[in-house]
């Protein structure tokens, strides 16, 4: 055989050797990745149980909470659960005792098998503010039926303890709920029961005019938040005005007018006292008797009234972003304007009366005044005609047709010592990750 021959199988032999060599370099290597995503995969389920763990810690916290306000705020409370574990301390806001709002941050660490995760929220009680609009009852004096019609529009959330009686198509951007309480349709066994038909569909547990065709809650603009259930859990309203009363910056007794300057004071007249110029900044004001409220608002306030509360013209913000403002009264809250003027008016703020009705002084007198808008939200233990309409045209025919507008920073944002459901909710989630840093 020759020398180029040899050399050539040399060659070859060293290519073979060499391609065998790569070949076990990348099958080790196939190995090794496999080995590793295998071990991967096995992390990250037990990350997610662990994740789970601590999920389940925290929604133990807020039932605690429900039931007990100082729930593992003064050590840490440890269940073993599922083949894991989870950690939870709770750390209460100093002005929690004493006072209707109050705030916790929870830390949860879940535990699976050497998996750690850590999650914190902040919890708090949930405000009254939340709706833009609520009521204990939807009849009128002398149980007489209010309707909700084609021009009403309502922006947030809207909630009833009664149930709603819809004519034609009313506009809501959010969730709407009844609990239907009083409800004659509504049957023991939760089916309704309206026009020779049952229905077991809470989206339409409301009263109709004429048909379920022709009388039923639409969205407004389309508004992707909107949806009605009825036959929903009873929201108690509070009874009296009493815990805005303890925490009151100033207090009143009697007659007494309340003027809002946009310059960050109120002028207030206090019976037949000399009045005097208060600053304003973040405010809560209570009132022994009746109260008058008018004028531009600059700053965070809220007036409670163990009376009524009138509005005598519109009640504004000095700046809409910033300033927010909570009528709450143990009578009525009225709106007093001239029933033979046509006449637009504006309030701008949460408003709740906790015994009975925000409602228009002579609402079925006069002539059609215009709109009432409201920036805010109202919360009534029975609600309170504003106006008449035609049931043939639809038209109003005395006081106002509604305009309410949802203020959206009322959410996180509530008037100072504005009342509470009772009800606690998540604000904000933060997952801290393995490190719980």
């Amino acid at each position: 055989m020759s020398r180029p021959m040899r050399r050539r199988r040399g060659v070859a032999l060293v290519l073979v050797l060499f391609v065998v060599f790569i070949l076990a370099v990348l099958g080790f290597s196939a190995v090794s990745l496999a080995t590793m995503d295998a071990r991967s995969a096995t992390q990250d389920v037990l990350a997610v149980r662990a994740l789970n763990l601590a999920r389940a810690g925290l929604s133990r916290a807020i039932a605690e909470l429900r039931m007990d306000y100082t729930w593992g705020t003064s050590q840490s409370i440890r269940y073993d659960l599922q083949g894991g574990s989870y950690t939870v301390s709770v750390w209460e806001s100093p002005a929690n005792q004493g006072n209707a709002y109050k705030l916790w941050r929870v830390t949860s660490v879940g535990g699976y098998q050497g998996a750690r995760r850590t999650v914190q929220a902040w919890l708090e009680m949930e405000s009254f503010a939340k709706f833009a609009y609520f009521t204990n009852s939807e009849l009128g004096q002398g149980n007489t039926t209010i309707w909700f019609v084609d021009q009403d529009r309502i922006t947030g959330a809207a909630h009833t303890n009664g149930y709603f009686s819809i004519y034609r198509n009313p506009k809501f951007a959010a969730k709407v709920s009844s609990t239907n309480q009083t409800d004659a349709y509504l049957r023991p066994d939760y089916t309704y029961r309206q026009g020779g038909s049952t229905y077991t569909d809470p989206s339409v547990f409301y009263h109709y005019l004429s048909s379920y065709r022709n009388d039923y809650p639409i969205a407004l603009n389309g508004s992707p938040n909107f949806a009605f259930y009825g036959g929903q859990p009873e929201i108690p309203l509070p009874r009296d005005t009493g815990q805005i009363a303890a925490n009151a910056q100033y207090s009143f007794k009697g007659q007494t007018s309340l003027v809002f300057n946009a310059n960050g004071t109120v002028t207030v007249r206090e019976g037949t006292k000399a009045p005097q110029t208060l600053a304003v900044g973040t405010t809560t004001i209570h009132v022994s008797g009746q109260a008058t409220v008018s004028g531009t608002v600059n700053g965070r306030v809220t007036v409670g009234a163990t009376g009524g509360i009138d509005i005598p013209s519109s009640l504004v913000y000095a700046d809409r972003s910033e300033d927010v403002l909570g009528l709450v009264s143990e009578g009525q809250i009225r709106i007093l304007t001239d029933p033979n003027r046509r006449q637009d008016i504006e309030v701008d703020a949460a408003i709740m009366t906790l015994n009975n009705s925000f409602t228009v002084d002579r609402y079925n007198m006069g002539r059609a005044r215009g709109t009432l808008h409201v920036f805010g939200g109202i919360i009534q233990k029975n609600r309170g005609p504003v106006g008449t309409f035609n049931s043939r045209t639809g038209t109003i025919a005395t006081g106002y047709a509604k305009d309410y507008q949802y203020d959206d920073k009322l959410i996180n944002m509530p008037p100072p010592n504005f009342p509470t459901t009772g009800n606690i909710v998540l604000r904000a989630f933060v997952d801290r990750g393995a490190l719980g840093n």
